[in-house]
């Protein structure tokens, strides 16, 4: 068991985690020892005892009680881009609190304005974006594992567009979507969704 803690300044990637309550894995991390230019965004933090040791600190769990200053997020550049390497592997934890660092993580990396979409779809909606020849197409799909897939209620997506497009119409019945250019995005509100729509963004 390892723990990864946020340090001054940086606590915003890892809420709900802090250094009093850091972010919990299952698993082994590399020592690194030198990050040169980067910047340490996180630490890792070991437990009270080594897992060898016969005594415990708990009989549940094994809690973090060791802060170090061994890196375990970096942030820095590397010739015109910017990287965030992690010592541990928090996309691979199938649990949505790691999802939404893992997402805040990305969004460290990428500036809002140079997103192609935005949107706030439920965690179990999966939206991506095509260019189809001068027009753009935009898919939603539910995929709740669930035996019954509920319907999914209507949410807001936003597509990066220069200049307002001529329409935003559903596929494939062809009816018009109103929208309203915000920010650089044309902003939309999608139809109530079992399992699968699709609209076209003709510019």
């Amino acid at each position: 068991k390892v723990y990864v803690a946020p340090i001054c300044g940086a606590e915003d990637i890892l809420e709900p985690f802090n250094a009093k309550y850091p972010l919990p894995f299952d698993l082994r991390a590399p020592v690194v020892k030198n990050v040169g230019r980067g910047r340490i965004l996180a630490t890792l933090t070991l437990p009270y005892t080594k897992p060898t040791d016969p005594r415990f600190a708990s009989i549940h769990s094994d809690p973090p009680g060791i802060a170090t200053e061994i890196p375990a997020i970096v942030e820095g550049e590397y010739g015109n881009g910017k990287f965030i390497w992690s010592a541990l592997p928090i996309e691979a934890v199938d649990m949505d609190e790691y999802r939404e660092i893992f997402i805040k993580i990305l969004r460290r990396l990428i500036a809002k304005e140079s997103l192609s979409f935005i949107s706030s779809a439920p965690a179990d909606v999966e939206v991506t974006l095509f260019n189809d020849a001068d027009d753009m197409l935009v898919h939603i799909v539910n995929l709740c594992e669930r035996t019954v897939i509920p319907d999914t209620a209507p949410f807001e997506i936003g597509i990066k567009c220069d200049v307002a497009p001529a329409r935003i119409e559903v596929v494939p019945s062809g009816a018009a979507v109103s929208f309203e250019m915000r920010d650089g995005y044309a902003i939309f509100k999608t139809e109530p969704m079992h399992i699968f729509a699709s609209y076209r963004i003709v510019k």
